[in-house]
């Protein structure tokens, strides 16, 4: 009688830990984001913590005056170096003293991305990426450059940056900014025409400015928030390409891969081989992780992303000269085609729910991740139904 009270009883402890354990696979949601460098993931997440985050308080944004900074001197070195290209020299003398002195103090620095797998803590469940960065100053060696300057204080400087913003042989350069090689990126653009705000000395980065900065994403990068009772785990990781061998290590237990595309890439080439074209190395990374044998039974959201940038470049360059076999006229036939490429790479039993974003526009996201939100309750039900 005894023996049966303790079968009994370690039955009902089973029951009651499989009913636990289904709970709580009911509550977790593992979210991976892949894609390539420079494709809007960090910027998908800053939007995730607007909505369902803290929102970037105050004294949140201004830990990122910094990163801002940086890319405030990037900008400005990098017109410089056209000022030189274009006019010779600045067009005042005191200018272009400060031009030369500013590149000394403030360089244009390089960024090279180490990375390394390191052994997961026993019940992580992946394998974590452990990262540094080597900055070098373009045109130097790391071993010939000291540390990286403090960019808070280009404020000591804001009269003499602002003087020589108003330059004329620097107006003129700007003038041929399509010619710039590498050219200005966006954020850079932003920044620098927001210049007399960002340099006032009580400047505070407003959620634009933060949702702006350009910074690639170190290693991986992991983001957690509740939502509707459901406890989310986000991991960014790193889209460059010697780092993407290690995305595999991220598959165990994942709810759904986010996987970005940028739509201005149909006519860039990437920083690490200008021999490449970016959408096609999206292509081609987006088919090899889909048909992963890990992600067999994993669904994805694909994010055709940066699509106010594909609206303007589209009007100057075709995409039929990048894709050839493309014979439409609109924005639209454009949209369809590029997501037609990325369709038929897919497996056919393969569900893929595809949006067209712009990760900067607030409103637009906030309507994206509704759905996105809705589409993983979905998925995590249907998931979390199975036998476990």
């Amino acid at each position: 009688m005894h023996k049966v009270q303790s079968a009994i009883a370690r039955s009902k402890s089973i029951d009651h830990q499989l009913d636990e354990d289904r709970e709580k696979k009911q509550k977790e949601v593992q979210l991976l984001v892949l894609g390539g460098a420079s494709s809007g993931k960090s910027t998908f997440i800053k939007q995730l913590r607007i909505h369902h985050g803290d929102g970037f308080p105050v004294d949140e944004r201004s830990k990122h005056t910094g990163d801002i900074y940086e890319n405030v001197s990037d900008a400005l070195n990098l017109v410089l170096d056209h000022v030189k290209k274009f006019e010779g020299q600045c067009n005042l003398k005191e200018n272009e003293v400060f031009a030369r002195s500013f590149q000394e103090m403030f360089p244009r620095w390089r960024h090279r991305y180490i990375t390394k797998v390191c052994p997961s803590p026993v019940g992580a469940g992946v394998a974590m990426l452990e990262a540094e960065i080597v900055a070098v100053p373009c045109g130097m060696t790391q071993n010939e450059c000291g540390p990286a300057p403090d960019y808070v204080r280009l404020r000591e400087y804001c009269a003499q940056i602002l003087a020589l913003w108003r330059d004329v042989a620097v107006r003129n350069s700007l003038l041929r900014k399509h010619e710039f090689e590498p050219a200005l990126v966006p954020a850079e653009e932003y920044f620098l025409e927001h210049l007399t705000r960002l340099l006032t000395p009580v400047y505070i980065p407003t959620l634009m400015d933060v949702l702006y900065i350009r910074k690639p994403t170190l290693g991986v990068q992991e983001h957690t928030f509740v939502s509707d009772g459901l406890s989310y785990r986000v991991i960014d990781v790193a889209g460059q390409m010697n780092q993407r061998k290690k995305w595999i290590h991220f598959f165990d237990d994942v709810t759904a891969v986010f996987f970005f595309v940028s739509l201005s890439g149909y006519c860039e080439t990437l920083e690490e081989d200008a021999m490449l074209n970016s959408l096609d190395d999206s292509l081609a990374s987006f088919t090899e992780v889909i048909h992963n044998s890990f992600l067999v039974k994993t669904d994805f959201i694909l994010f055709l992303n940066k699509r106010d940038l594909f609206e303007k470049r589209i009007k100057s360059v075709p995409l039929n000269a990048c894709f050839q076999d493309y014979k439409g006229n609109s924005v639209s036939e454009a949209l369809t085609f590029i997501k037609d490429q990325f369709t038929r790479r897919q497996p056919k039993d393969k569900t893929v729910y595809t949006h067209v974003s712009c990760a900067i526009d607030t409103e637009l996201m906030r309507c994206i991740i509704r759905d996105v939100m809705n589409i993983i309750v979905e998925i995590n039900l249907r998931k979390a139904n199975m036998p476990l």
